[in-house]
């Protein structure tokens, strides 16, 4: 069943000048801002869409790594970034370890930093050409169960002639 307002001639001028006057009644920072997130809207298939929500950071987040897929990278440098806490507020060293070939890096958190250290030595600059394991986790945080990256050192699987029992 139809609105008769839909078909009414006089309605939707008076909408549409309604419209009219609340669109230029907003600032012009407003106004161009929604004509250019209108066409951008329009212009973008359904599968587009999926890359608004894109990682567009220049560190590895979790979401950027596959549930269940764990990755074996080669370390080829690490860097120092200054980054805003998000709890407090602060500014924070941080240590971003790149892998060869790849854009993102691993910012680093006290968990995967101890698990390099323990396998690697805790000097960083003897980490460039060291495989890791990457993969998605989770942990708490906030009281909450959150997604999160974790490294794993790889290890030389034993030949069954050399078990030692």
């Amino acid at each position: 069943m139809t609105n008769p307002l839909d078909t009414d001639p006089y309605y939707q001028t008076e909408c549409d000048e309604r419209d009219t006057i609340w669109w230029w009644q907003q600032d012009s920072l407003h106004r161009e801002w929604m004509e250019q997130y209108c066409k951008h809207s329009e212009d973008m298939t359904m599968t587009d869409r999926s890359k608004m929500f894109e990682s567009k950071s220049d560190y590895l987040k979790a979401e950027d790594i596959p549930e269940g897929k764990e990755f074996k990278l080669s370390i080829s440098h690490t860097t120092v970034a200054q980054v805003k806490d998000q709890q407090d507020g602060t500014t924070k060293d941080k240590l971003i370890v790149h892998f060869e070939g790849k854009e993102k890096g691993l910012m680093l958190n006290n968990t995967n930093f101890k698990k390099i250290a323990a396998a690697y030595g805790a000097d960083d600059s003897n980490w460039s050409g060291k495989a890791l394991l990457l993969y998605r986790d989770i942990t708490e945080f906030g009281g909450k169960d959150v997604p999160c990256l974790r490294v794993r050192v790889p290890v030389q699987q034993a030949d069954s002639g050399d078990v030692p029992f």
